[in-house]
């Protein structure tokens, strides 16, 4: 298990204040005692026993309930553990590599604005669950993606359990398929079942995890039917950071041939194309069909996790002009929303301190945050 940090900030907020001694040592007892992605199997008479004194668990858990959620009757997380722990030494942990290999390895699914992957127990990712979550961090809607791994070739398994979890919620999860996209006739044959039978809007392609590069001519037909159908391809862009899969399929450079070739099909960069920034900030600039979202763009290095979202922001402005296409996204539960927004509010103060309140101002701030993804899902 990774070494932990402990928030000396906390003693200094009002939530950790409020607490009384014991509920004190009982958040301590938690943040030791939960797994490395911070799911705590709950056991109170242990908790108990070992601080030495009854907690009344279900008032603690109003108290803290900004820090921790429950996700079962035997499962709390506390929310954005990854500031508890030493990261690097958490990649390297082997209840990270079960967790990345099931991220991988499983018929999963994620979700854009608020994310979450699929299959993790440990994360009760139904959409009842999604939508709860939702509710408490007052996300309206997101859009909820079919995960396609390379690996698992049961897309439509995959198709149906992603309508399953959202069927019931279609106002505001917004799902979106995926297929083999070289798979010739049994793609677009899935694709044709998942919008006429699911109703999904869109697709969802992850070019380094499947090996494919956007631009190959053998793929164009399930390009020509998503336009024709007016659905979403949602792309993996950028650095994925993973050794076993080769980041160079997922360059957005490779969707410029796709976004010229078919100017009214929607596209979104996932990433904004991290790392490749500038080659991003091209297609944005060119094509009024192509958006790009701000999920997990930060730093790793201590005192410089804005710089990646400023730089990115900062060429935006630069070379489209606006911010009219740029979206929200956070990576979770790899990350929480608060997170990524955190992120986005602290790049945006650093932006606006060296070029001018008005380089990123209110105005725009909202098109990041809402307007945009809201525009843009009204137009599926």
């Amino acid at each position: 298990m990774p070494k932990r940090y402990t928030n000396t900030d906390k003693w200094e907020e009002k939530w950790f204040r409020l607490l009384d001694p014991a509920e004190k040592v009982a958040w301590f007892y938690i943040v030791d005692n939960c797994n490395d992605v911070g799911v705590w199997d709950v056991d109170y008479d242990l908790g108990n026993f070992l601080i030495g004194q009854a907690i009344n668990w279900d008032v603690f858990l109003k108290k803290v309930s900004d820090k921790v959620c429950e996700i079962s009757n035997d499962k709390w997380r506390i929310k954005g553990f990854r500031d508890y722990i030493r990261y690097e030494e958490y990649l390297q942990s082997s209840h990270w590599k079960t967790l990345r290999k099931i991220m991988l390895e499983s018929a999963g699914w994620k979700c854009k604005l608020c994310e979450a992957k699929g299959n993790l127990q440990d994360y009760a990712p139904t959409g009842n669950y999604l939508i709860k979550y939702m509710d408490k961090e007052n996300i309206e809607k997101c859009f909820v993606l079919a995960l396609p791994t390379g690996k698992n070739k049961d897309y439509r398994g995959i198709n149906t359990n992603l309508y399953n979890e959202v069927s019931q919620y279609q106002d505001r999860l917004i799902g979106l398929g995926t297929i083999d996209p070289r798979d010739g006739k049994k793609a677009l044959d899935e694709m044709e079942y998942f919008v006429e039978k699911l109703s999904l809007k869109g697709l969802k392609l992850h070019p380094s995890f499947q090996e494919f590069y956007p631009d190959e001519k053998t793929i164009y037909p399930v390009y020509e039917k998503a336009q024709e159908y007016g659905l979403l391809i949602y792309f993996h862009t950028g650095s994925g950071g993973l050794v076993e899969y080769k980041d160079k399929y997922s360059n957005p450079f490779f969707i410029d041939s796709v976004a010229s070739d078919f100017p009214n099909l929607l596209i979104v960069l996932a990433h904004g194309g991290r790392l490749w920034f500038e080659e991003a900030a091209m297609l944005l600039r060119k094509y009024k069909n192509v958006y790009a979202d701000i999920s997990s763009i930060y730093g790793k290095g201590k005192g410089l996790e804005t710089k990646p979202m400023e730089m990115f922001l900062y060429l935006i402005k630069m070379w489209v002009g606006n911010f009219d296409k740029i979206l929200f996204g956070s990576d979770f539960p790899v990350f929480e929303p608060k997170y990524n927004l955190d992120i986005l509010i602290k790049a945006r103060k650093n932006l606006n301190k060296k070029y001018g309140k008005e380089f990123l101002n209110e105005i725009d701030f909202k098109k990041i945050i809402y307007n945009n993804s809201r525009k843009l899902i009204d137009r599926l």
